[in-house]
């Protein structure tokens, strides 16, 4: 019997040693998915798990975690369980993007509502950014792979403005040379964005928002 207790502490001693791991994805373009994965890794590590991070298109990220081929997303609104109801968001916030107006030719904008003229371009998969868009009434609303497509569609004059998060954007305009683009100067929305779980890992939820609270 002695023999078997000590047997059975082995057993569970070796199974704590492995921690759980999790495959987490995002859709944002590769330099703020760098600053994500730095931001993943050490909630992970915190919360004393495994990580394997992936960069995925914008959509194929949301609908992967949501139905469960993956185990959750790095950054997205609180809200977008009402899309994808499988996903929990955890708090504290992860990240803070600003979502801004920018044109190739400089069209004065001084309300929103005015967009309800012009051809607005966006990322597929970029909710908040299809959210204000419709809101807007534009004449029409494109909806680009990513960012440097929505660039190639405002260049070539297939959409009027595009409403995209500054830092993705900024980093994309980095590629592009000897053309000049405009920026509404107050951001449309700041938003914060959270890691979102897939519901079969409801259980975890503490373990992380404790990890992220030890962060903040």
């Amino acid at each position: 019997m002695k023999f078997f207790f000590l047997f059975l502490t082995f057993l569970l001693c070796s199974f704590s040693a492995y921690a759980e791991r999790l495959s987490i994805s995002t859709g944002f373009n590769i330099y703020e998915a760098k600053y994500l994965k730095m931001m993943t890794e050490e909630v992970f590590k915190r919360a004393n798990m495994e990580l394997d991070f992936q960069i995925l298109p914008n959509k194929r990220s949301l609908v992967n975690a949501n139905s469960g081929i993956g185990d959750g997303e790095a950054a997205r609104i609180w809200s977008i369980n009402k899309v994808y109801p499988n996903l929990i968001p955890i708090a504290p916030n992860i990240h803070v993007i600003d979502i801004i107006l920018i044109s190739k030719n400089n069209i004065h904008i001084k309300n929103f509502s005015d967009l309800q003229n012009y051809t607005v371009g966006l990322v597929r998969g970029v909710k908040i950014a299809k959210t204000l868009a419709q809101k807007a009434k534009p004449q029409r609303i494109v909806e680009a792979t990513n960012y440097k497509a929505l660039i190639k569609m405002l260049i070539n004059d297939r959409v009027d403005f595009a409403i995209v998060n500054k830092i993705g954007m900024f980093t994309d305009l980095l590629e592009v040379r000897n053309q000049t683009f405009y920026m509404k100067h107050t951001p449309l929305k700041r938003v914060k964005v959270y890691m979102q779980l897939h519901k079969k890992h409801k259980r975890l939820i503490s373990k992380f928002e404790k990890a992220f609270e030890s962060i903040h």
